[in-house]
Formats: C-alpha cells, sequence, structure tokens
C-alpha cells in the first residue's frame, strides 16, 4: 500500500468538504469520489500513479472522513457541492474524469466515460 504525503498547501476545505489536491493543478482533473461510509482516504493506493498525470481531487462528502454534517443530503444538493469544487471551471475538452467508489468511471460534465 502506498503512503502519500500532503502538505497544508494541498488540502482546503471547499463547499463544505474536506479536499485533497494532488498533482499538476494545471493537469487535467480527475475527481474521485468515495462511496457510502468512507471518504477521501479510500482513493490513497491509486493516487500516486494518478498524481503522475493528473489533477487528482479527492473530497470527503459532508458528513464523511474530515467534513462535518452538512445537511441536505439529497443527491441534487450533494451533486452541486461536488461540482463546484474544482478550482476552475471543468469542461469536456479537458478531457475531465470522475471515478467513484461503486468502480464507475465518468465523463466530466455528462455521462459514462466510454
Amino acid at each position: 500500500m502506498h503512503s502519500l504525503r500532503m502538505s497544508e498547501h494541498d488540502i482546503e476545505h471547499s463547499h463544505g468538504m474536506h479536499v485533497v489536491h494532488d498533482g499538476p493543478r494545471q493537469a487535467p482533473p480527475l475527481l474521485l469520489i468515495h462511496g457510502s461510509g468512507a471518504s477521501g482516504g479510500f482513493w490513497g493506493p491509486v493516487v500516486p500513479p494518478l498524481a503522475g498525470r493528473h489533477h487528482v481531487i479527492r473530497v470527503d462528502l459532508p458528513g464523511c472522513g474530515q467534513s462535518p454534517p452538512a445537511p441536505p443530503y439529497d443527491v441534487p444538493v450533494q451533486a452541486g457541492r461536488v461540482a463546484a469544487v474544482p478550482p476552475r471551471p471543468v469542461t469536456a475538452r479537458d478531457g475531465a474524469r470522475v471515478a467513484d467508489g461503486r468502480g464507475r468511471a465518468w465523463a466530466w460534465p455528462g455521462g459514462p466515460a466510454r
């Protein structure tokens, strides 16, 4: 298992969520979202190889990991919080991807990555 050390400059709180950034900020973004009852630390083992080519963004959803509870928890509100996390607007042209804790990968914005 890989261990990843972070500096305080790589960690922020955004939209009520604990957010960790790895890799070059100018690289294509890759947003990693954990599953129920987990945290962004779930992704720790895969971050080092991904951060060489991507700006990896890991979030602790509200009420998970290091993020405080932040109701409401309905899907549209959660989706809006997560979509607001990248430090700049992200388009499909960026080649951005989102992966979730259920093993799905999504093109951002849009739908399943093909």
